[in-house]
């Protein structure tokens, strides 16, 4: 009986390694092949009074789908945004299914607060976290940088000034 234990024990271990292993291999490459995308970012107060050093991501109505469109939006789905100069991205529309333009970029999304009257989409999360005592590089911040590959996964890979230029501590 012993042995049974141990056998499932070894095959659950390297179960939930490969797994891990998985996810960190899908976003490297990401990271690494995916298509860089700016998406516009209102201002906000670069700090959390609460959780330090991070910023909330509030982004602009440039990027996001008209209010009466995300009233009767899925909870979950794709939407398609225009890659423009230096990659700003601005909404094109909801992705139902086909081929996208050269110049197009799909991104999964979430609303939360939906039915609510002030729905807030989140693509990929809503908060942005930097090194103690940055919060003054950040301050500027503009767009938010992602990398996004086919399939709409996307991971926020930093912040930009209104050069689009990366912010660089």
């Amino acid at each position: 009986m012993t042995s049974f234990r141990q056998a499932f024990f070894w095959i659950g271990f390297f179960a939930i390694l490969g797994s891990f292993s998985a996810f960190i291999y899908e976003k490297e490459n990401i990271r690494h092949n995916g298509r860089e995308l700016l998406l516009p970012l209102q201002p906000v107060d670069p700090r959390s009074l609460i959780q330090g050093d991070y910023m909330r991501l509030v982004f602009a109505q440039s990027v996001q789908p008209p209010l009466a469109m995300q009233q009767i939006m899925t909870v979950k789905g794709q939407l398609v945004f225009h890659r423009g100069d230096k990659n700003i991205g601005s909404y094109v529309h909801v992705y139902r299914n086909g081929d996208l333009d050269v110049d197009e970029v799909l991104l999964n999304y979430e609303i939360k607060g939906q039915g609510t009257g002030r729905p807030r989409i989140i693509y990929t999360t809503d908060s942005f976290l930097f090194g103690e005592a940055q919060a003054h590089d950040f301050d500027q911040a503009a767009y938010a940088i992602f990398k996004a590959d086919r399939k709409g996964n996307a991971l926020i890979t930093g912040l930009a000034d209104e050069d689009g230029k990366a912010i660089r501590p």
